[in-house]
């Protein structure tokens, strides 16, 4: 009778264990360790993990400060949210990060350049689609993190989505908006909204 008991906690256990929630979109995520997102509220979701998938990150950039108009750097919420960033993707390789040559957007990922060791590539906005052709075609890499803006990150989406899923820039007191495009081998690609 024992044994019978310990074997029933025994697969009610396993069940339980195995079976976390999985991610929504809109969640806020804490980290991505190796293919797996996990969210604030324990939840996850599993990536595609073969040498032939690909999965571009990509958000907007960090808050930025009012002056100068023109090119402003980050301020203090700004920095706070790339540092974030940077912890976001510390369990988690990176093969290459795209940004564009403004202030906000290079400060945003500073940081994760700086913890991964590699130097950001700069890419125009007015040449997306041959940003993303690129990205599309790289034969090495496979993770990508590409920081944008309010207007720029919704039509990268929709050029790696190869159609457009997203109608609408983002918001311009929206910062927290995290997107990956996840693209199994074979397969059609996968987007997920999230926040950090």
């Amino acid at each position: 009778m024992a044994l019978r008991m310990l074997l029933f906690l025994m697969i009610i256990g396993f069940f339980s264990c195995s079976q976390s929630p999985q991610l929504q979109d809109g969640d806020k995520i804490v980290s991505i360790e190796r293919n797996i997102v996990t969210g604030a509220n324990g939840a996850t979701l599993t990536l595609s993990n073969t040498a032939e998938d690909r999965t571009y990150y990509l958000f907007r950039h960090a808050e930025k400060d009012t002056v100068p108009r023109s090119n402003p750097v980050l301020n203090t919420a700004g920095y706070e949210r790339s540092y974030r960033l940077a912890d976001i993707f510390r369990r988690t390789k990176v093969d290459k990060i795209y940004s564009t040559f403004y202030n906000r957007t290079m400060h945003t990922v500073d940081s994760l350049a700086t913890t991964k060791g590699i130097a950001t590539s700069v890419y125009t906005p007015g040449k997306m689609r041959q940003t993303a052709e690129e990205i599309l075609a790289a034969d090495v890499d496979k993770n990508f993190v590409v920081v944008g803006h309010s207007n720029t990150i919704p039509g990268m989406v929709n050029l790696l989505m190869g159609e457009q899923v997203l109608t609408e820039n983002i918001d311009e007191s929206i910062y927290d908006d995290f997107f990956i495009v996840d693209i199994p081998a074979g397969e059609e690609p996968k987007l997920w909204r999230f926040k950090y």
